[in-house]
């Protein structure tokens, strides 16, 4: 038995009410006499064979997604079933097999043959599929209108069923869009109305076949598919940026000023600690009223230079946006039309790139030179005052930096990419659990709770393993730095102690310097850690100077080619093959020779 109708005519729910997904409000429901109330509802769905018109593929092997129908069934009854419903064929054809994770939607051909033996109810939009039915049931409105074979329903020219057929078929012929081309004396059929996806073209005899590998282009690629666009250098994005030279040198200053602020801060916190070695309460007050003072200039002074910095680049910035935009947009306006036909370059990723990625170039400069202007003038200070106050202690505070440094970044990177990784892990799962939200009908059907939970307990096992192994990897990797760190103190006040047990340094001297060094690794390591996100942008970068650096197939501007004072009219196609670069397979002319005359 089919049953057709129209949308929201309460074809599906019959479904519905059969399996128990609901109950009717009045009425009773019966099989094979009895009550479906009074049948146990697992043992009930577990009769049923549910084909969706969309069926739903969870996120594991198509072995597992066979057993949703049967859980006990063996391995030569999935290949059987495979077989019934005409499967079995490209399945084998997998790398894996019945084993392959993820398997696409696959069209299922052969419900008849699946159908034979079994009472089947088969709910459909598309009349074609039910032709075959041996009852055919016409709902509208909640009731069976129409009962009947489908030749029966054919006979009576009034009815609902005929109307339904003679509707979809004029669909169809609107849909259909075919174009007829001779080629070579052989027929070919174009069936895609739609030109994106134009599929390929062949004779009817079988004697032609045109494929992209026959279509000649003129017009090469914009860029190599798949390829990254070459990042440009420094130096050139730079001289983007030569008109507003003057709040770069203002931003630099500002910036290297900003950088000595870090070691400064160090130095009188280590300076202070001498008011603990004083006993004089006045000497006490005065020495600390010094240092209160001095930490507030510093604040002052960072403020003040902190706001110099970031408008000078800013500005430098802004102007480098709409500079990148303008020629951007003024490029693309002179690319010939194919260009703008790839799937890549559609109106909305041209209005991405004028807003995002003309605006990542802004920040790899702006932020770059801040950045690296302002470590530079830190680490410069910072080793420039050691040197000054105890040029053997800083010697060696400086030698185990890069240690130092290294550790610091370790700690700063490992733990971004933990968080990255842990959310990766948990992709899988997460999938599965959102299939089984969205389907939970055909799990209902299948009384398949049980084993969805399985299912998501066992692809959990990965991430969990995955999440132990990271937590060790980054204990280890914390617990190493963190020992290394130590390590470096504990050499620097043995080595400290030492020069100031030999009288040659004075024990303030040892804790300005230790507080100097003690920074400036974090500040170099902090540094590094940002310049990862900064390289997330070169590709974008790369992007917009792909656009810039373009020389299109088709120069409107040129001055090279012929000029006529005085143009007749007189047109001709001679043999002229075209397809459209992005549909290569899809022929639009093919030895095309059309004369046109002046004036007609």
């Amino acid at each position: 038995m089919a049953l057709v109708g129209g949308s929201g005519s309460g074809k599906s729910t019959v479904l519905a009410l059969l399996q128990r997904f609901y109950d009717p409000v009045a009425g009773e429901i019966l099989l094979d006499g009895v009550p479906i109330n009074n049948v146990q509802v697992n043992w009930l769905r577990a009769q049923m064979g549910l084909v969706s018109q969309e069926p739903a593929l969870f996120a594991t092997t198509i072995e597992e997604n066979i057993l949703f129908g049967r859980e006990d069934a063996s391995m030569d009854e999935v290949v059987e079933a495979a077989k019934a419903s005409n499967a079995h064929n490209f399945i084998s054809q997998f790398p894996h097999g019945y084993k392959t994770q993820n398997p696409k939607r696959v069209v299922q051909e052969a419900l008849d043959n699946a159908s034979v033996g079994r009472t089947t109810i088969v709910i459909a939009h598309r009349l074609s599929t039910i032709r075959d039915a041996d009852v055919i049931c016409v709902v509208q409105d909640g009731r069976i209108v129409e009962a009947g074979s489908h030749e029966e329903l054919m006979g009576n020219l009034d009815g609902q069923y005929t109307s339904l057929v003679r509707l979809q078929q004029m669909d169809n012929q609107e849909s259909d869009g075919n174009v007829s081309v001779r080629v070579q004396g052989g027929q070919l059929s174009i069936l895609s109305k739609d030109l994106k996806y134009g599929p390929k073209l062949s004779s009817e005899s079988g004697s032609n076949m045109l494929t992209s590998s026959s279509i000649e282009s003129n017009t090469p690629s914009s860029a190599p598919k798949g390829k990254k666009p070459h990042v440009p250098s420094f130096k050139r994005l730079m001289a983007m940026n030569r008109p507003e030279w003057k709040h770069a040198l203002y931003g630099c200053l500002s910036a290297a000023l900003h950088g000595g602020v870090q070691p400064m801060y160090a130095f009188v916190s280590g300076s202070m600690v001498s008011v603990y070695f004083l006993t004089s309460h006045d000497e006490i007050k005065e020495k600390t009223r010094i240092f209160v003072l001095l930490f507030l200039g510093l604040a002052v002074f960072t403020f003040l230079f902190n706001i110099i910095q970031h408008y000078s680049f800013a500005y430098m910035g802004e102007h480098l946006t709409k500079r990148i935009r303008e020629k951007m947009f003024s490029k693309i306006l002179t690319f010939e039309v194919n260009w703008f036909d790839e799937e890549e370059n559609s109106t909305g990723a041209i209005c991405s790139r004028l807003a995002q990625e003309a605006n990542l170039v802004r920040s790899l400069v702006g932020e770059r030179v801040s950045l690296l202007v302002q470590t530079i003038s830190g680490v410069a200070i910072a080793c420039t005052i050691g040197l000054v106050i105890a040029w053997r202690l800083a010697i060696v505070m400086i030698a185990v930096q890069p240690l130092v440094v290294v550790c610091f970044y370790a700690q700063r990177i490992l733990l971004k990419s933990i968080s990255k990784k842990s959310i990766k892990a948990q992709d899988e799962s997460s999938k599965l659990a959102a299939e089984a939200v969205s389907n939970i009908r055909t799990i209902t059907s299948f009384s398949s709770q049980e084993r969805i939970l399985k299912l998501l307990k066992r692809v959990q096992e990965g991430p969990r393993k995955e999440s132990v192994r990271q937590s060790w990897l980054a204990g280890t990797v914390l617990a190493t730095s963190r020992c290394l760190i130590t390590c470096t103190w504990v050499l620097n006040f043995w080595y400290g102690s030492k020069l100031i047990d030999d009288g040659k340094m004075i024990a303030i001297a040892f804790f300005q310097i230790f507080s100097i060094f003690l920074t400036t690794g974090r500040v170099i390591a902090d540094a590094g850690s940002m310049t990862t996100d900064l390289a997330k942008g070169s590709d974008a970068v790369g992007s917009v100077f792909a656009v810039l650096d373009r020389s299109t197939t088709i120069e409107p501007e040129s001055p090279n080619g012929y000029v006529t004072e005085k143009i007749k009219g007189q047109i001709s196609f001679v043999n002229v093959d075209f397809a459209y670069l992005t549909r290569p397979n899809l022929v639009i002319f093919k030895n095309l020779s059309i004369e046109i005359e002046d004036g007609k």
